[in-house]
């Protein structure tokens, strides 16, 4: 799973370089000897020349509460807009099976409002029965 965290890493900051309106990217609890810290840099040649700021702090340190918004496939809220004043966090969970309402128990538990994407809203399933999609994405998408 770090491996593959690394490698979306890599992938999200490539997309956001190339975007036109780039976002800020922070990685938080990044710390120095860690197992994500150690991969990143294994995996993605020029890490270290990233134009994004890292940290071992949380962001429950960096941030104001009522400033954090918590994207999770399971809100009942949807993103409409962006608002420049709010700090949107991506979880790094990288797995194969999906685990019900977990990130949205985590923002709970920190008291942070939640959000999730409007893929259910926009996105146009096909007829075919094999189509598969998910609301849960990784990072990088």
């Amino acid at each position: 799973e770090t491996s593959r965290l690394a490698s979306q890493i890599r992938r999200l900051y490539g997309a956001n370089r190339r975007a036109k309106k780039p976002f800020w990217l922070c990685l938080t609890e990044f710390a120095v000897g860690s197992l994500i810290y150690e991969e990143c840099f294994r995996m993605n040649d020029g890490f270290s020349s990233y134009l994004m700021d890292t940290t071992e702090e949380s962001y429950l340190d960096l941030f104001p509460l009522d400033a954090i918004v918590y994207l999770t496939p399971d809100s009942e809220n949807v993103l409409e807009d962006i608002d420049p004043n709010k700090v949107y966090v991506l979880g790094g969970l990288v797995d194969e099976s999906i685990h019900k309402k977990l990130t949205l128990q985590r923002a709970r538990e920190q008291c942070l409002h939640t959000v999730r994407l409007p893929i259910r809203e926009y996105m146009v399933k096909s007829v075919n029965a094999k189509n598969y999609y998910s609301e849960t994405l990784a990072i990088n998408q």
